[in-house]
């Protein structure tokens, strides 16, 4: 008895008209168009603003500070090292003729 009484509301809901639907293409193209020139303003803007932000992140750290933001200290344990553990020294003194 259930069953059919489902099945009577079901055709009685599939033989009525149905509404019209309130899909607009023209709005839909439009859409579409904003957000294609959105997506490619920000590729244009942010792809070159990204590089300049890894090329800052990258300089800036090796970028040396004047002499006087060291706290006075010469670094001289640095220079030093540097001429003692040189590539070309290690060459020079492991070649035999």
């Amino acid at each position: 008895m259930l069953e059919k009484s489902i099945e009577r509301l079901l055709h009685q809901i599939a033989d009525q008209e149905q509404p019209q639907s309130q899909v607009s293409i023209r709005r839909a193209l439009n859409d579409g168009r904003v957000r294609l020139r959105r997506r490619r303003l920000i590729a244009a803007v942010g792809t070159p603003a990204f590089a300049a932000a890894a090329v800052l992140a990258i300089v800036l750290p090796s970028v040396s500070l004047p002499a006087g933001s060291h706290g006075g200290r010469p670094q001289s344990g640095s220079a030093a090292t540097a001429q003692r553990f040189s590539a070309l020294a290690a060459d020079r003194a492991g070649a035999r003729p």
